[in-house]
């Protein structure tokens, strides 16, 4: 065993980019939760309207605390006036096409 110290520098800006094997999936809404500790499952699922139920597709593992960086996110993305107004523009738009 080495007695080297071992520096550990907690990174504040990462590059983000998509991978060429980046996959893209719809879904519903999320069928289920559980958060722990250390990593939380969401489940993921598509609306059976006939039968009334939510087929869930889609299981996504992601450490907790990333779940709650993306809860903050949202939060503030839904905080913001401009993007509440161009949303409810956009409603609009569908709105007076039907």
């Amino acid at each position: 065993m080495s007695n080297k110290n071992i520096k550990v520098e907690k990174v504040n800006e990462v590059q983000t980019y998509k991978d060429e094997n980046n996959e893209t999936i719809y879904v519903d809404k999320l069928s289920s939760l559980a958060m722990g500790v250390s990593v939380s499952r969401l489940g993921f699922g598509i609306e059976e309207p006939h039968k009334k139920k939510v087929n869930e597709k889609y299981t996504m593992i992601i450490p907790t605390t990333s779940l709650i960086e993306m809860i903050e996110v949202l939060t503030q993305s839904l905080a913001n006036q401009d993007l509440k107004d161009n949303l409810i523009q956009e409603i609009e738009k569908y709105k007076a096409k039907l």
